[in-house]
């Protein structure tokens, strides 16, 4: 037979899964699913070929009933895990194992399947992690309040957001939300206002499957003509924005009680327009959604023009959503349909006269009225109903804005604070403003929350396991807001069947990042992870769950099972070496090179979820012997790395830059080490050289700095776990250093939410809000005040000792709610609310206190009464600090290697949070002459601040001759800015300055920053 003939014939066998090699094996974990139908999880292992699209294989009993099936990966050839949640009623059938592509089976064969040997889990309730939940956690929470709470929306009133001049785009967009749908509001002063809506189950996936993650749903705009004063306000306490532009009014909200947004308008004459363009699909499974999210402002600053142009044109030959419109009477309408789903809203207008025309900008109305017009547009998407646009129509009714405040009446009244510096209170209260408005939904939000109208966002906008998605849900616990636990309950452990499916060891491997199943996610989980911490972090939420509330029963159904998974997959995957340790390999710090083996990160999370594992099974009187072995894991582990002064990231690398600075987590979140003794010692002297410098390193940013040690990205997460350790160490200085240096000064948003701030991105995106970072600044702020640590909760821990601070409502582990005022140090009120009984002991500057809590018992232990919050005046302007006082309030920190962006757009010399009519004027240069002292200073980092400003100055002979020095001072840090400030200044004198000494090569990572300065500044 010819060669090529043979090969031919041969194709279609290179291309079948190799089932004689599978081979399965129960475990003994359950789950109860929605049907209340009890499954065990058979696992399984079969080899596979490069080519399987389109390939499933099903597990099939006697009777040929299908009883589980799952999708073939695709990828190289290689042994693949995989399993199929059987019901426990089949247990004990004949299987066959059936490879199929479509209704066509390609191959089939009986199996056996090997017994577990291992009793039973405690099942997951998969059934109790559905819509129902949602009304269990409110009706649980109903009543952990302290005094039954109290209305604090006059309060509030001082810490509105206001607006002298509009947004002129949505990057400072004034944020609505009922925690599924959302708003962000911005315009052009007397011309616009602009709307862009926006739902938290709105995740694409393209034709071929490939995950495209979270979108936005479309775009309002109301233009008018007016002449007059500008002022807008976003009301906290009642979720409204408030806008009067000349003679233009308006009142607008996302309904607290259904998917509508409203809007009050009074004006003679508007033109109303509901947009929405298709998105492109693109179909390259391995590159597209990475040259897509290029496209749209991703990694901008380390692209070139002739990249960009090549991508657009592969965008243009992509297909696309497809976008059908409709209009009747005072209604228009659009449905956006992409493969996997599709969604609609529904425009209407009630009052005066409205003429509708269709136009390239989606659907046009003109409005003539004598009076007040409202206008509503309901969301839906085809995950809640068959038909998007007839369930976004019943969205649409009389209007309920009394039931609107009156969710918000009751949801703040659940928890306040009154701090001396308000704008320090004036973030929390935005934070948790933030929280309730993203975080009420079937879906959980991912961390651009709900205020991102761009397609294709940076890293999918999809759940990433190593840092982001436990923070999105982490100020509900201390503020008292577990009800607004569901999204993340219900979304996160249900995933978790589907990771045990497809990890090969005993229990669950959570993945680094992944989607919806129903969204392209089945791809990202592999039972792989390069972080395998993140698997104990994610069920983190779950345990401070039962600490918080005392809930013995959502322990035992959700949470226990949990624990168990993540247990069981160190237990077994966790090496037993000579030294008598166990130890963790092939398992990095988050985004740190070179820490694959027994990394700080790991080390805190396996200290934390062994021993929640352990206190649940004793709690609930389950798994003795597995209890046994995890104790031993949890006495044998690793010794956490360092030198015996700080905490190192592992024992072999002692202080990188960091892109997370999680070797901090061994304070918080993982309560790891405990307050006062000698490893808290060592956490503290860890701070110093883990902040040493604040940059960005670019294509480099997970690898050290060479020649020195420390550093750490200030991203918008980073920024929280410092500021909030900070506060946990008790140290004042340093956490103001942080609020101030880093929250306010690189993160604070003028509409009050906190940025990225990642300086590869396009200016927009860098600028863009994260839900984790102004999560866990309002975690930090509120840890001055409760800190909950394993033996006992401490108040007032991180205070001036001059003014007054007031809270009520603030919740601690385990289950008490706290009300308490300090006055110049001294506490004069204290008095707990006992959620669930048991025994806590609370500290207190001057005093502690053991406590036998029964669930419901009040104890006043200092003073008497109950608190109320002081009288406030609305505020009437913007809030507004001299940026010179932020950078100079505090000992300043290291930027490198050049200046840090800011949150917002900076036009003069202030930081704000509002916006004024009118700005100052643009910030004055440097003093060169101040700036030339700093160069010759005894202190690197004061050389390092003159390398960096001389960038900002005019580049005379006497500016280049100082960066020409300072390119080979002693501190390669100091010599990478100077090199990398005659970048910026650009002049062909500065560039062979620069590139002289990078020639040289003669400081340590100096021709590196050299090199991608010129790339990214175009020089």
């Amino acid at each position: 037979m010819p060669r090529m003939a043979f090969l031919l014939m041969c194709l279609p066998l290179l291309g079948q899964v190799r089932i004689e090699t599978w081979q399965g094996r129960w475990t003994p974990y359950r789950v109860i699913d929605d049907a209340g139908i009890e499954r065990m999880l058979l696992k399984a292992r079969v080899d596979l070929p490069a080519q399987t699209a389109g390939m499933t294989i099903a597990l099939v009993d006697g009777q040929g009933r299908v009883l589980d099936q799952v999708p073939v990966a695709g990828g190289k050839a290689r042994s693949w895990d995989h399993g199929f949640w059987v019901p426990s009623a089949s247990h004990n059938a004949r299987f066959r194992i059936e490879v199929r592509r479509g209704a066509e089976v390609l191959a089939s064969r009986q199996v056996t399947v090997a017994a577990s040997g291992v009793p039973p889990a405690l099942p997951l309730r998969l059934d109790r992690l559905n819509r129902s939940l949602l009304a269990r956690l409110e009706q649980r929470e109903a009543p952990a309040t302290i005094g039954g709470g109290a209305d604090i929306t006059g309060y509030l009133a001082q810490h509105d957001v206001v607006y002298q001049s509009p947004a002129p785009s949505w990057v400072e967009g004034l944020p609505l939300g009922n925690g599924d749908a959302g708003a962000l509001v911005s315009g052009s002063q007397g011309a616009e206002m602009v709307v862009h809506l926006d739902k938290t189950d709105i995740w694409y996936n393209a034709p071929d499957g490939t995950a495209l993650g979270r979108s936005y749903a479309g775009t309002l705009r109301l233009r008018y003509k007016s002449a007059g004063a500008f002022d807008q306000r976003l009301s906290l306490a009642r979720a409204e924005v408030e806008t009067r532009d000349g003679e233009f009014r308006s009142t607008a909200r996302v309904d607290a009680n259904r998917n509508r947004f409203e809007m009050d308008v009074d004006a003679r004459e508007f033109e109303i327009v509901l947009e929405r363009t298709p998105v492109t699909l693109w179909v390259d499974r391995r590159g597209g959604y990475a040259n897509a999210e290029r496209l749209f402002g991703s990694w901008a600053n380390v692209m070139s023009e002739d990249k960009l142009a090549e991508l657009r044109a592969e965008a243009a030959k992509a297909p696309t959503t497809r976008v059908d419109w409709g209009r009747e009477g005072r209604a228009c309408w659009f449905r956006n349909t992409a493969p996997n789903l599709s969604y609609s809203i529904v425009l209407a207008v009630h009052g005066g006269r409205v003429e509708w025309t269709q136009s390239s900008e989606g659907c046009v109305g003109r409005v003539k009225a004598n009076g007040r017009v409202r206008i509503e547009a309901g969301l839906a998407t085809s995950r809640e109903a068959r038909d998007p646009v007839a369930r976004a129509r019943a969205q649409l009714g009389p209007p309920a804005r009394v039931a609107h405040l009156e969710w918000w009446r009751k949801f703040w009244s659940r928890s306040w604070i009154e701090l001396p510096d308000k704008l320090e209170e004036n973030l929390w209260y935005m934070g948790v403003y933030q929280q309730a408005a993203c975080s009420r939904s079937d879906q959980a939000v991912s961390f651009f929350g709900l205020w991102h109208p761009l397609e294709h966002r940076t890293w999918y906008d999809a759940y990433v396991s190593d840092a982001q998605v436990p923070m999105i849900w982490w100020l509900c616990f201390p503020t008292n807001h577990l009800e607004l636990l569901y999204p993340s309950h219900r979304t996160f452990g249900r995933f978790a069947a589907e990771f045990a499916r497809y990890t090969g060891h005993e229990g669950m491997l959570v993945p680094h990042f992944f989607h919806p199943e129903w969204a392209g996610g089945l791809d990202y989980v592999t039972g792989e992870n390069t972080h395998k911490g993140a698997t104990s972090w994610f069920v983190m939420n779950f345990w401070w769950d039962y600490l918080y509330s005392g809930d013995r029963e959502f322990l035992r159904d959700v949470t226990y099972p949990l624990l168990r998974l993540a247990a069981d997959f160190f237990t077994g995957y966790l090496i037993k070496e000579a030294d008598g340790r166990y130890h963790l390999v092939d398992s990095n710090s988050p985004e740190q090179d070179d820490t694959k083996k027994d990394n700080t990160f790991d080390w805190s999370l396996l200290r934390f979820m062994y021993r929640a594992a352990i206190q649940a099974s004793e709690i609930l009187q389950v798994d003795a012997d597995l209890r046994a072995r995890w104790r031993d894991r949890l006495d044998n582990l690793y010794p956490l790395p360092g030198d015996g002064k700080t905490v190192w990231e592992c024992a072999t690398v002692a202080h990188p830059y960091r892109c997370h600075p999680v070797v901090m987590f061994t304070l918080h979140p993982t309560n790891a080490l405990d307050y006062g003794t000698q490893e808290f010692e060592r956490a503290r002297r860890t701070m110093e050289p883990v902040t040493r410098l604040f940059g960005f390193r670019y294509e480099d940013r997970h690898a050290a700095i060479p020649g020195f040690e420390g550093g750490v990205e200030p991203n918008g997460f980073s920024s929280g776990i410092l500021t909030t350790n900070a506060a946990r160490l008790g140290d004042r200085e340093l956490y103001r250093r942080f609020l101030y240096g880093l929250i306010i000064r690189f993160h604070m948003k003028q509409n009050g939410l906190r940025a990225l701030i990642d300086t590869r991105q396009s200016d927009d995106i860098s600028r863009a809000s994260l839900v984790e970072a102004a999560n866990a600044h309002t975690v930090a702020i509120t840890e001055t005040l409760v800190q909950s640590w394993r033996d006992h909760v401490r108040l007032f821990g991180c205070i001036e000792n001059r003014g007054r601070y007031r809270f009520s409502g603030l919740r601690a582990a385990p289950g008490v709610i706290l009300e308490g005022e300090a006055v110049d140090g001294a506490v004069h009120h204290l008095k707990v609310k006992c959620v669930a009984s048991g025994k806590v002991r609370l500290v207190w500057p001057g005093g502690e206190h053991a406590l036998d809590c029964t669930a419901g018992a009040e104890h006043a232990l200092v003073g008497d009464g109950t608190l109320q919050p002081a009288s406030a005046e609305p505020r009437t302007a913007p809030c507004r600090i001299a940026i010179e006082t932020v950078e100079n309030m505090v000992e300043p920190l290291v930027h490198y290697p050049e200046n840090l962006p800011f949150a917002q757009v900076v036009e003069d010399d202030y930081l704000y949070l509002g916006r004024p009519a009118k700005f100052a004027g643009s910030r004055a240069k440097p003093d060169p002459a101040a700036v030339r002292r700093l160069a010759s200073s005894g202190r690197w980092q004061e050389r390092q601040r003159a390398a960096r400003l001389f960038a900002s100055v005019d580049a005379d002979a006497s500016v280049l001759a100082e960066l020409d020095r300072l390119c080979g001072d002693s501190m390669n840090v100091v010599a990478h800015t100077a090199a990398v400030s005659l970048v910026h200044l650009g002049t062909p004198e500065a560039l062979a300055i620069a590139d002289r000494h990078a020639a040289r090569d003669v400081v340590p990572g100096l021709r590196r920053e050299v090199e991608k300065a010129r790339k990214r500044l175009h020089r």
